[in-house]
């Protein structure tokens, strides 16, 4: 059915920092919170991974955001070897970090009771399960999803710079915390936008902060400085750069265009708050359980901002069923998980009691 969530609950084992993380439910829109370094961006990288189930370019650009990958051009080389290898940098995405294969356990990521899971092991003679992975490996990295009674092995590494959005058998997409548009995503959403009934959705966005915007494009050569976004205003002729608007109405275009491209799947954003004014938040949260609801998009957002929590509540009060918060606290080799209701947070931002 459309409207069912995607992920009712989820299950991590043995990710970067997740021994077993274990979350009995999750809503429409989730917001993220927690301390620095208990997991919050971590878990934004599992569910691009189960979306995508584990593509080859995903992983690399998961590894070289974190700086994790030194020399491009030799992982290439090594990604398009015959032979398995050792590549270094998979080693970070398992728990403990194993710089031996005898110590690898096999990563899960998946709803809590279901027969879909994806499962990411490494491939050679001690993987304990063959028959889940097959022969087919990258980097010495094998993954499946099961889905009831089919398993889907993962090709080979095909090309680093893949159009992204086009490798995830569940839309996906994501909003990093910079900003930022190192693969020039934003251009290749917007072409899937253009001209479509969702353009009009993000210039409705984008006049929740400057109401005389009209219209949105983009222009220039892709061969020289690349295309860049550019707005028509209400009282000039000639158009703007978007930027010239400022960081809060590129935040929000970034958004929104993802958002529309994430019909039927997940919209992903990694420090929701970042470059905008507290006084607008709870509008662009309002914002974003709209399209939730319009498109059937599951959210997941992160913040360790006071602000932005209390504008969540405030857009979550009217959106019961939709909205929780979902706090990640590392105790000694573990992180738990402990969920918020509306109501909950209601308290909490009243009472100013720290949840973050």
């Amino acid at each position: 059915m459309r409207n069912m969530l995607k992920l009712p609950s989820l299950l991590i084992k043995g990710f970067r920092g997740f021994r077993s993380l274990k979350i009995e439910r999750l809503g429409r829109v989730n917001l993220i919170v927690g301390k620095n370094s208990s997991g919050k961006s971590s878990l934004l990288e599992a569910l691009r991974l189960y979306a995508c189930e584990a593509h080859p370019a995903v992983i690399m650009e998961i590894l070289e955001a974190r700086n994790e990958v030194i020399d491009l051009a030799e992982g290439i080389q090594l990604a398009r070897s015959k032979e398995p290898v050792k590549f270094p940098a998979i080693w970070f995405l398992f728990h403990g970090y194993p710089q031996d294969i005898e110590d690898v356990s096999i990563i899960e990521i998946g709803p809590v009771s279901a027969d879909r899971v994806l499962k990411i092991g490494v491939s050679g003679p001690a993987l304990k399960d063959k028959r889940a992975f097959g022969k087919r490996r990258w980097h010495g990295i094998s993954a499946v999803i099961e889905d009831r009674h089919r398993i889907a092995s993962l090709d080979s590494f095909s090309s680093y710079l893949l159009e992204s959005e086009d490798i995830f058998s569940i839309p996906c997409v994501s909003v990093s915390r910079t900003g930022t548009d190192r693969f020039n995503r934003v251009v290749r959403l917007w072409d899937r936008t253009a001209l479509t009934s969702k353009e009009s959705l993000v210039e409705k966005g984008l006049r929740l902060l400057s109401p005389q915007v009209q219209r949105v494009s983009f222009i220039g050569e892709e061969r020289r400085l690349g295309r860049i976004p550019v707005v028509k205003v209400e009282g000039l002729e000639k158009p703007l750069p978007l930027r010239n608007l400022g960081d809060g109405v590129n935040r929000v275009f970034e958004i929104v265009l993802a958002a529309v491209n994430s019909e039927d799947g997940l919209l992903l954003v990694d420090e929701m708050e970042n470059g905008l004014h507290y006084s607008i938040q709870t509008q662009v949260w309002e914002m974003v359980f709209q399209l939730a609801r319009e498109l059937n998009i599951q959210v997941f957002a992160t913040t360790h901002s006071w602000d932005c929590v209390k504008a969540f509540q405030e857009a979550a009060a009217n959106q019961k069923e939709d909205g929780l918060a979902i706090r990640l606290t590392k105790m000694d080799a573990e992180v738990v998980a402990d969920i918020f209701t509306p109501d909950e947070l209601a308290i909490a931002t009243r009472d100013e009691i720290e949840i973050r």
